[in-house]
């Protein structure tokens, strides 16, 4: 049975909220593998254009499946892994005056995932090159 705590709505009325749902949220958020940090940052600083590197930085090791959609720049080179899976490499070349909004994971139960088997939380990546 699920734990259920009545609240007010505006209109003065009770109504039953399960306090459970948002803590199990809460877990199966947390069980799922998350970047760590991304470069270029997400919304950061504008980059400069030409060649570079996306990378994306995981908080634990994850399998070599790769899921990125969205507006992707010219890739130059096969994307690396580092030794332990933490780290994506992509060598990219970035267009001036662009924005880029790439989605990881979106829609999707494939990808992303870590080597124990937990996907990547989904996640937005956009960043703009000067």
């Amino acid at each position: 049975m699920p734990l259920a705590s009545p609240v007010r709505d505006r209109a003065g009325g009770e109504q039953s909220v399960d306090v459970m749902q948002g803590s199990m949220q809460q877990a199966l958020v947390a069980e799922r593998a998350q970047v760590q940090s991304l470069h270029p940052p997400h919304s950061g600083t504008a980059v400069a254009s030409g060649r570079a590197c996306l990378e994306i930085h995981f908080d634990r090791p994850m399998t070599p499946a790769i899921h990125i959609f969205g507006a992707m720049p010219e890739i130059t080179g096969a994307p690396v892994w580092d030794d332990d899976g933490r780290v994506l490499r992509i060598p990219v070349s970035l267009s001036a005056h662009t924005s880029y909004r790439l989605l990881l994971n979106i829609d999707t139960g494939e990808g992303f995932r870590s080597v124990t088997g937990e996907p990547l939380a989904p996640q937005e990546w956009l960043f703009d090159v000067r």
